[in-house]
């Protein structure tokens, strides 16, 4: 299982080490697309760059995660979204079905642990907590989240295991 804690550090240290860091700071956009690329270069520390796929499909659906590690003995499935205060309508909708998906795969032991890896920019932690706790109303969901100095951007984590 990947800690969610030690993760979450590795990749904010890998963050502050990109190029790019100081313009997603201070833009009001959202960088998933950033965030699938730049991921797997910190999950390199615990799997080969050959186990991390981007190719995921859920069972039964017609819908693919962000991205996938596999090894013989675990799989990992995560989902990836960035809100931006009054640019989320469609994410604050879509995003919860992702989560029920998520705990779908792994209650039915098609993977052993579901992340998702969400960033907020410009909420308060009042906003933030109100979204965090509709979108993960299963308590078996463990999560860490961490600010950056100096800015109004957060990392979120959270795992789902059985």
């Amino acid at each position: 299982m990947l800690d969610q804690t030690q993760f979450l550090n590795h990749f904010i240290n890998h963050f502050q080490t990109c190029k790019s860091s100081e313009f997603i700071l201070r833009s009001p956009a959202s960088f998933e697309s950033w965030f699938r690329a730049e991921i797997p270069i910190v999950l390199k520390n615990w799997y080969p760059l050959s186990n991390i796929s981007t190719n995921f499909d859920y069972p039964d659906k017609n819908t693919k995660a962000d991205l996938d590690v596999r090894t013989e003995k675990e799989r990992i499935v995560f989902e990836l979204k960035s809100f931006v205060l009054h640019q989320d309508a469609k994410k604050k909708e879509s995003f919860p079905k992702q989560i029920k998906s998520l705990e779908t795969i792994v209650d039915n032991n098609y993977c052993n642990q579901g992340i998702t890896f969400t960033t907020f920019m410009n909420y308060s932690e009042k906003q933030l907590d109100s979204m965090l706790g509709k979108f993960f109303t299963n308590n078996k969901w463990k999560s860490v989240r961490k600010g950056m100095p100096n800015s109004k951007f957060v990392f979120h984590i959270s795992s789902y295991t059985v």
